[in-house]
């Protein structure tokens, strides 16, 4: 059975470009970068080292330490002052220029600290892109320090005359490079050379600009859909149970009056065990989405095990929010469990009996116009974001869900029109994560469906040109159903229950 009209309506059109030009700018910046990097790799020399330009360093004192050390190219900065979690090989090749042997080392900061306390020397505080462009700090003191070559801390050192280099592969944690007279005698001067490797620059870049032409496109066939005003993934038809819905996901809620006026103040905390319960399931959820793409991709069917699955946290999630803040419309505890229960809030997706493999290809990209809404709606660090629905905070939703708290505790009632505000904005984030989850082809309405109930969709006469026939097919639009209707006529009692959860 054919799903109803999937034209984008003006507010989804205008955001849907708004999203093409964000992902195109975002393309370009990823091609320019990985274009960077293969440009870049021109400046390395024949190890594969990016280095300084010949700097003279010197002191009066008994040695010059390590500040932070940078590239000539600076898309690739190179510090040895703070390397900590940084990756390559660093190389510093020092030449005396006093005909004395040198000493070369880096070494842990805070042991390179004791070593030279109270002595006399020269730290680098920054080294421009031209040669001997070094600016350095002054540090006077009168200790007598022993010669660096007895010290046992040192994770990468050379001594004696002439030139002498050293490489270190670079670990976690603050290194000082030093470089002193082999005997710790006063006055060190020598030219210096820093490089750095870095390694995979070829296969990060090569990532970087295919991960940019596949948002470009992307971000053309975005625009394309804005322009036409068609969703570049057309349904494959909507299950028949779902032939009334508004949308193929029902998300439904009852206002559970009376509510205590102070419970919602201490349900962040009666929620703990239920947040970490979600955490578990949201991996699972994820990592059996990627599945659910797999198969749709091979056999445009979503596998009913893994959709039942994936309802049921979908499910818990929705009761958990609905509970919590993003809603406090029940004091009722959620239960722990996948399966449908006898609670205020309901959730029921339509298993769908085939969906268009484009989905899976094109989903966050046609998505995109709904995640900025949703973003608003539930702040950063909601589902949409990699956080774990309801672990996100901020956003309108938990604006208006504390208003309410408020009014709770004020009056001793929940102003009706907010809760069913508060459930529609509900029912627009959890039909996107529906979208999103592969679990129907039909793009999300930009329609605020607010009230405790679904509208139903019922057929009308599709608008005709003059001359056009009238064979054309209607198409539906949402009106609500007997028990909304009847709800929104009370609205000072508790709204109907809901169907259960299929």
């Amino acid at each position: 059975m054919s799903g109803p009209d999937v034209g984008m309506d003006p507010t989804a059109r205008w955001l849907a470009g708004l999203a093409a030009a964000l992902v195109g700018l975002l393309a370009i910046g990823l091609l320019g970068a990985g274009a960077l990097l293969m440009w870049a790799q021109n400046l390395r020399d024949d190890d594969g080292f990016f280095s300084t330009p010949v700097q003279r360093l010197g002191s009066d004192g008994v040695a010059v330490t390590g500040g932070e050390l940078r590239p000539e190219l600076g898309a690739v900065p190179f510090g040895i002052a703070d390397l900590a979690g940084e990756a390559g090989t660093v190389r510093v090749r020092v030449t005396t220029l006093l005909g004395d042997p040198v000493f070369v080392g880096i070494g842990p900061r805070e042991d390179v600290a004791d070593y030279l306390r109270g002595a006399s020397r020269d730290e680098i505080v920054e080294i421009g892109p031209e040669p001997n462009s070094a600016v350095t700090r002054r540090y006077d003191g009168m200790t007598v320090v022993p010669p660096p070559g007895r010290q046992l801390f040192w994770v990468a050192a050379a001594e004696g005359l002439g030139t002498q280099t050293v490489l270190w592969p670079v670990a976690a944690g603050d290194h000082s490079l030093v470089i002193m007279n082999a005997d710790g005698e006063r006055s060190v001067s020598v030219d210096a050379i820093a490089a750095r490797r870095i390694p995979y620059l070829t296969p990060i870049a090569v990532v970087l600009m295919f991960i940019g032409v596949l948002l470009l496109g992307g971000a053309l066939l975005l625009g394309i859909s804005a322009w036409t005003g068609h969703p570049i993934v057309q349904p494959a038809g909507r299950p028949p149970e779902a032939a009334d819905w508004a949308y193929p996901a029902r998300i439904e809620a009852r206002l559970d009056e009376p509510l205590s006026r102070w419970l919602w103040l201490v349900k962040w905390a009666l929620l703990i065990p239920h947040l970490v319960v979600l955490a578990v399931l949201w991996t699972v959820f994820v990592v059996l989405t990627l599945v659910a793409a797999v198969a749709i991709l091979a056999t445009e069917r979503y596998p009913k095990p893994i959709f039942d699955v994936n309802v049921g946290v979908l499910r818990w999630t929705w009761r958990v929010a609905y509970y919590g803040y993003w809603a406090l419309g029940t004091d009722r505890y959620p239960p722990f469990t996948l399966a449908p229960a006898d609670y205020p809030a309901t959730l029921t997706v339509a298993h769908p009996p085939r969906l268009t493999r484009a989905l899976v290809i094109f989903v966050w990209l046609l998505a995109a116009p709904h995640v900025l809404v949703v973003v608003l709606l539930v702040g950063l660090w909601g589902p949409l974001s990699g956080g774990v629905p309801p672990f996100g905070v901020g956003g309108l939703v938990v604006l208006l869900t504390l208003v309410a708290g408020v009014a709770l505790t004020v009056r001793g009632r929940y102003p009706r029109d907010l809760f069913d505000l508060n459930v529609g904005l509900d029912r627009w984030t959890f039909r996107v994560l529906v979208y999103l989850a592969l679990m129907t082809d039909e793009y999300p309405p930009f329609r605020l469906d607010s009230g405790a109930v679904e509208p139903v969709a019922v057929a009308i006469p599709a608008p005709r040109r003059p001359g056009e026939t009238a064979s054309r097919p209607a198409r539906e639009a949402p009106r609500r159903s007997e028990a909304g209707a009847a709800e929104a006529g009370r609205r000072s009692e508790p709204g109907p229950r809901t169907q259960t959860d299929r």
